[in-house]
């Protein structure tokens, strides 16, 4: 199973300090759940779909990305999400410009809202950058509590650039992701992307 998401990725003194938490996680033996996905970086998911027409949607998703600049992000705060598959997670601070950006992706890609998932669309979403997914009760206290004692927040950055991409699933896991289009914000600017077609394309931190 295939689904697509379109997702916010930060600068790389951003992404590599959230990269630092996801190797401490695994060197402290608690979670590779991240790391262990062909392809992962860190993100903030705008939305995910289900049997996206991704032709139609890749003709104007760079003319969106031109109307954006890039926004400032405090990552501040440690969350969990209590659902069958527990995510730990930062979550920024929630800023006018952030809902904004959200709400006028929305409007941008209106045409393909019964392709999304619910919990993504406005006034559903919370925005979070994952630290660990799918993981035991005991896992998600052991990483809390890493975060806790090992993390400095919050993590100062700002969201460059916009990707939509393609994951792979099998009983609800992510098995591997890849970028179909990446762009710089602002520009418009197409960036080279990780590709798709086979495992050895993927990078992760």
């Amino acid at each position: 199973m295939r689904l697509h998401a379109a997702a916010l990725y930060l600068e790389p003194r951003g992404e590599e300090a959230v990269c630092d938490i996801w190797r401490g996680l695994a060197r402290e033996g608690i979670t590779t759940s991240l790391l262990g996905i062909q392809g992962a970086r860190p993100h903030l998911t705008l939305s995910i779909y289900n049997d996206l027409d991704t032709e139609a949607f890749e003709q104007c998703f760079a003319d969106f990305a031109r109307s954006l600049k890039p926004i400032h992000l405090d990552l501040s705060t440690i969350g969990v999400f209590p659902n069958a598959s527990p995510v730990v997670f930062l979550t920024p601070v929630v800023t006018s410009d952030l809902l904004e950006l959200h709400k006028s992706f929305h409007q941008f890609a209106a045409q393909f809202k019964d392709q999304a998932v619910e919990h993504y669309l406005p006034g559903h979403w919370v925005p979070h950058c994952s630290l660990g997914i799918g993981l035991k009760p005991d896992i998600v206290s052991a990483a809390v509590r890493y975060c806790l004692q090992q993390v400095k927040l919050p993590i100062h950055t700002f969201i460059a650039e916009i990707g939509l991409l393609e994951m792979e699933m099998q009983d609800r896991k992510v098995l591997a992701g890849c970028e179909v289009q990446r762009f710089a914000l602002e520009t418009g600017h197409m960036l080279p992307n990780r590709g798709c077609p086979k495992a050895d394309n993927f990078i992760s931190c």
